[in-house]
């Protein structure tokens, strides 16, 4: 053998037996992505519940929102910001939802102009469906393309979100949402009886019950809540085959 090719040969042999200096690369679902992630997922129910109470009883002129009818075409109406009356959030909401609903049937369809707390306005189409029976509401409310800037990112999320609430607070379920960020591939998002107590949900509110399950590629996250994580604002973020790790989806 030539030297030139012996001496290539060991060089490779002996190069191939070190270990490498380069830090291994970042988890594709890292605790912070999987805390941002359940953020979104909530506000969006936030909205999601709003919307829902407000179809199933639309407001009149001059409340927060002030509802306004041209023929099935109901028009929910924050302005520049106000607080609901619906309790769902104690913070502002502003911008404004324009849906067509089914007379007497609580189907409905329709887009998000604007609709958002400070800062974070939410463009996108909804649908779904609402029913009362006393102080119980029971919805169904689908996003497709909702979007909006978060650090100068663009965000989107859809999903079929299930709402229940009555006095005391709201229960919220997801199956397979979607949430993109400017990565690929997207995180597949479920959250099951997810609480929070009326008044307490928001842009971003930690729950005191229920699990987020979170899928993006091979990985995966689960962040369960309580009333001691609620209280904390700091949750766990455990992973199928890597060490829990913590993060503060509030700060």
């Amino acid at each position: 053998m030539a030297p030139r090719l012996l001496s290539g040969l060991i060089l490779a042999l002996v190069l191939a037996g070190c270990p490498t200096t380069e830090a291994p690369p970042d988890p594709i679902l890292p605790a912070s992505l999987a805390a941002q992630t359940s953020t979104a997922a909530l506000m969006a129910s936030t909205v999601a519940g709003e919307l829902a109470l407000n179809i199933a009883e639309p407001p009149g002129l001059g409340s927060c929102p002030s509802g306004t009818w041209d023929g099935d075409v109901l028009t929910l109406d924050y302005g520049d910001g106000c607080v609901p009356e619906s309790g769902v959030t104690t913070e502002l909401v502003s911008g404004k939802a324009v849906v067509t609903v089914a007379g007497g049937s609580g189907v409905f369809v329709g887009d998000l102009e604007s609709l958002g707390f400070a800062d974070l306005p939410l463009m996108g189409e909804v649908s779904g469906s609402t029913s009362r029976a006393g102080d119980l509401l029971s919805a169904d409310v689908e996003f497709v393309g909702l979007t909006w800037t978060e650090d100068g990112t663009e965000v989107s999320l859809d999903g079929l979100l299930e709402v229940a609430a009555d006095a005391d607070g709201f229960v919220l379920n997801a199956a397979s949402a979607t949430f993109f960020a400017g990565w690929n591939p997207i995180v597949e998002v479920d959250m099951e009886e997810v609480t929070a107590a009326r008044g307490d949900l928001g842009a971003c509110f930690v729950p005191d019950g229920g699990t987020i399950r979170m899928e993006r590629d091979s990985w995966d996250a689960t962040i369960a809540y309580s009333p001691d994580v609620a209280s904390s604002g700091t949750v766990t973020v455990t992973f199928g085959d890597r060490d829990p790790e913590t993060a503060t989806p509030c700060p």
